[in-house]
């Protein structure tokens, strides 16, 4: 049985008792501020790597980790040698990941990575939209309408190879699909409309009997869906398709049939929100909430958005 006791500058708080091992991890990842990992057995491990794994795919708020040595000791320093040789080079994690933790021998520094973090950082707060989450909904979204199961392939065309905005929504749609068996696929295309319909559609041609969803992860590929699938041959709503929608052509295709659903972000408001939060910053009063300017829209509210993009 663990007990964990929350306190405050004045006192007790509260009392937490938890019995599984499971609620524990949760629990103080959800209350922890930092986390400090000392050497340690398998339980150390199962429980840095849950921190990190929560952190890394925004299953929880950002925090700072630091990993104790002993004076002197390596654990730790072969720790992180085994993590760069059989993770970060063979390309299960990304080099950004091997900044979510510190390593050092010294309290005094440890404690100064802790108190340094919250210098800099009050919040996990954004205005607009959280990428990685933008991605994880449009493949909760095929899940939970029943497009795809387990075995199925999903196709994931993006104009930028490499852009960090497909980067991050691919890792929220992996948080979904890998651990239901669902496969997928990120194929690049260009920011010239004409060559991004030619590429979609020969590789739609070439896959089309594989293919059972896709989602547009820009708003060109997806405000193309009508043209490809008419030169392809394939009818409105045949294969289900989510994705961006911050275009009139995108708006067309959900009322059509051709788009299930699609996420619209107003720039207006997420250049005026900004501003006002960060006045509120530099006021010293920190917003102690998110700002979330967009909306997934499906058939019956697409006028609506397509009336504000056309300026109507």
């Amino acid at each position: 049985m663990l007990s964990i006791l929350i306190l405050d500058g004045v006192g007790l708080v509260a009392e937490i008792v938890q019995q599984p091992c499971r609620t524990r991890k949760l629990i103080f990842i959800k209350e922890a501020s930092a986390v400090a990992l000392f050497p340690g057995g398998f339980g150390t491990q199962d429980e840095g790597f849950e921190a990190l794994t929560l952190i890394q795919t925004g299953k929880a708020p950002m925090i700072p980790i630091v990993l104790v040595e002993r004076p002197g000791g390596t654990y730790w320093l072969q720790w992180r040698a085994y993590v760069a040789a059989e993770l970060l080079r063979t390309g299960m994690i990304n080099e950004e990941d091997m900044n979510l933790f510190t390593i050092t021998d010294s309290v005094d520094t440890a404690a100064g990575v802790v108190c340094g973090f919250y210098r800099n950082y009050h919040s996990m707060r954004y205005v607009g939209n959280d990428l990685v989450d933008l991605g994880r909904r449009w493949a909760q979204y095929l899940v939970d309408h029943g497009y795809v199961k387990s075995g199925d392939f999903v196709w994931l065309p993006v104009e930028v190879p490499g852009a960090t905005y497909g980067v991050s929504e691919t890792k929220g749609i992996a948080s979904v699909f890998d651990p239901l068996g669902i496969k997928y696929e990120v194929t690049d295309n260009t920011l010239d409309q004409a060559e991004v319909i030619s590429r979609m559609s020969d590789y739609l041609t070439a896959n089309r009997m594989k293919i059972n969803a896709i989602i547009g992860l820009g708003d060109l590929v997806t405000g193309s869906i009508k043209r490809v699938f008419g030169q392809v041959g394939v009818a409105p709503g045949q294969i289900p398709v989510v994705g961006w929608g911050n275009s009139v052509d995108t708006a067309d295709e959900v009322l059509e049939g051709y788009v299930k659903a699609a996420m619209w972000a107003d720039p207006q408001a997420i250049s005026y929100l900004g501003l006002s939060m960060g006045l509120m910053a530099s006021r010293g009063i920190m917003p102690g909430f998110n700002i979330m300017t967009g909306t997934l829209y499906e058939a019956d509210r697409a006028a609506y958005y397509r009336d504000i993009m056309a300026g109507k």
